[in-house]
């Protein structure tokens, strides 16, 4: 076998970091912010930083208390460090991105082969789904790493805490790209013990107190659970909770539940969740119904936000976003189920991914990136599965290629069936390419997979495979951010333009409007809130709340207010919208500037 050093120890640990931090934030600042959810978690941290008031989130100026403040802030900081520009705003999102990847490279180098953590670390980051929301600014992602953060402590705490060795950065050092990427069974599967003694080294190492280290790892689940509650409420608990749950149930392990009560992490996460929630809701008396009982009981019981989707929607949302491993991923998943009695991880594993996968799937309200937080163990499990079949030569990881060639072939088959009625902006020639140029990879990922298959046909090393593979699925990904970005000006194009030319000609007492729609990138460019005609969605809870603040209006107050003031209104309207309402309004009005998707117009 070909032999290539992967860095030991911490240089190791911070080379694999430097690497993912390369491919996270490659053209993380290109595409403009998307409207409306990055135009939304954008404005109000800018809104915090403008009017220092950092416990009330504002939208537009109103009241929006759909989630919490944590992501807000940390926002806010990047905002008076860099400023407001893409890549600025973007910083968080990727730097969790790379955490979530450290995240499994260290729980794999911790627990198993010293090459699954490596591995799964490139599969994580080389998902679909994954890769995709690492340049979305939305709290998924950010949700999704505090909450397999407090899961993997748990695991490490409860599920495998006496099964091994506790030396977390000692034991990356010994992870190479090569026959020690295979790993050593036996060191990975060390009992607790007061020394641990290396076989292959005959040195011995002083190993923690289990007690006290399971207390640290306890208090850090709470904590983190926190931060998750702080980010998108209180699901930052629930899901950690009841993956528990399932899992002292299928285990019958219910002599771990007052262990998992620890008193000093239930308080430390009760220091962490509380201030701001009783802050807000002693300066806002209308915080704590909405918050609780509409954003969170009614949202998951209802179709309130009018996210209904079908029981299976979440099926091929996960095969199509773990490409291009899923078929590795439904090997790995097959050979859990079938060891699920052996170890009670594999039983953890299951809990995790389909526990959280049943529970989305039987809410009233589904969006795609909620399975986000079954991506770190699937990735860990079908790491482990690659390296193990690897090592033993089994079928497993000709299964998985075969899988992979399978679902890659019906994809394009499915693609050149539906082309008629896909939409219309995948028949223009320069999405066309996007897709050729995709597909191209996908032919060479499924060459190279049928090669690795059968080694002793093509001559090809599967270990070698698996790093050609590796580079293909990051090129794969390079792809989606590009096509994403062309899809974003074509079906939702930015008001960027637009914003940046009322900002350099308007004057103080100008007056900003948007008509028809909120366009949530707006402000944001704009940097100031504007007022909006026939339009309330999301901010009617802030509407209604604060009625003083007149930033809605209605159709026949605006055209009343806009032949008679004297005042200068800026009005931004689509280019669809301006010739249903506005072409036949000769006299009326003055065009400004515009563009392929806007107008703006004034009344003087």
């Amino acid at each position: 076998m070909h032999r290539l050093d992967w860095p030991k120890g911490v240089r190791g640990f911070f080379a694999l970091a430097l690497v993912l931090a390369v491919f996270f934030s490659y053209d993380m600042g290109v595409r403009p912010f998307a409207d409306p959810d990055e135009g939304r978690y954008v404005e109000i941290p800018r809104e915090m930083v403008v009017s220092g008031d950092y416990i009330t989130p504002r939208l537009n100026g109103l009241k929006y208390f759909e989630k919490p403040a944590l992501f807000y802030w940390m926002q806010a900081a990047s905002i008076k460090a860099f400023g407001i520009n893409e890549t600025s705003m973007r910083l968080w999102i990727v730097i969790f991105a790379i955490l979530g990847c450290l995240c499994v490279f260290l729980v794999g180098s911790r627990f198993y082969y010293n090459g699954v953590g490596l591995l799964s670390s490139g599969i994580l980051a080389t998902s679909a789904l994954y890769y995709a929301h690492s340049h979305l600014i939305i709290l998924d992602l950010v949700l999704s790493v505090f909450m397999s953060g407090a899961l993997w402590c748990f695991f490490a705490a409860f599920v495998r805490k006496d099964k091994a060795p506790h030396k977390i950065i000692t034991s990356l050092a010994e992870s190479t790209i090569s026959e020690d990427f295979l790993g050593d069974t036996e060191r990975r599967t060390a009992v607790y013990s007061d020394v641990h003694e290396d076989s292959s080294t005959g040195s011995t190492t002083k190993i923690p107190d289990r007690g006290r280290l399971c207390e640290r790892y306890i208090v850090a689940m709470y904590v983190l659970s926190a931060l998750a509650c702080l980010t998108k409420g209180l699901i930052g608990i629930v899901l950690p909770a009841f993956v528990a749950f399932l899992w002292v149930i299928f285990t019958k392990n219910w002599k771990k539940i007052p262990e998992m009560l620890y008193v000093p992490g239930i308080v430390a996460f009760l220091v962490i969740f509380l201030p701001w929630h009783i802050l807000v809701i002693s300066k806002n008396s209308d915080f704590f119904h909405f918050y609780f009982v509409v954003e969170h009981f009614l949202r998951y019981t209802t179709t309130i936000h009018e996210r209904y989707q079908p029981m299976w929607f979440f099926l091929p949302v996960l095969l199509v976003g773990f490409l291009p491993w899923t078929g590795f991923s439904l090997v790995a998943l097959k050979n859990t189920f079938r060891k699920k009695q052996m170890f009670s991880e594999n039983v953890f594993f299951l809990c995790w991914i389909f526990g959280i996968f049943g529970f989305f799937s039987f809410s009233s309200s589904k969006l795609i990136p909620y399975i986000l937080p079954i991506m770190q163990p699937l990735a860990l499990l079908t790491g482990i599965n690659i390296v193990e079949s690897i090592k033993s030569e089994s079928r497993d990881f000709r299964n998985g290629a075969l899988t992979n060639i399978f679902l890659f072939g019906i994809a394009m088959v499915a693609y050149f069936i539906a082309k008629p009625q896909i939409s219309d902006v995948l028949q223009d020639p320069d999405a066309q390419t996007f897709i050729y140029v995709f597909g191209g990879i996908f032919i060479t990922a499924a060459i190279v997979l049928l090669a690795a298959a059968y080694p002793k046909w093509l001559k090809f090393h599967r270990f070698n495979a698996l790093l050609l593979f590796l580079f293909l699925g990051a090129n794969m990904m390079w792809v989606i951010n590009k096509a994403s970005t062309y899809y974003q000006e074509v079906k939702k194009p930015p008001t960027k333009n637009m914003a940046e030319f009322v900002r350099m000609n308007k004057t103080k007492d100008d007056l900003v409007f948007c008509y028809d729609r909120y366009y949530q990138d707006f402000p944001v460019y704009l940097n100031s809130t504007v007022n909006i005609v026939n339009f309330v969605g999301e901010l009617e809870f802030g509407a209604n709340a604060e009625k003083e603040k007149h930033v809605i209006w209605q159709d026949k107050e605006f055209w009343d207010f806009w032949k008679t003031t004297d005042k200068r209104i800026f009005l931004l309207v689509s280019k669809e919208k301006y010739r249903e309402v506005f072409a036949s309004k000769v006299g009326m009005h003055h065009i400004l500037d515009f563009d392929k998707s806007f107008t703006v117009i004034s009344n003087k």
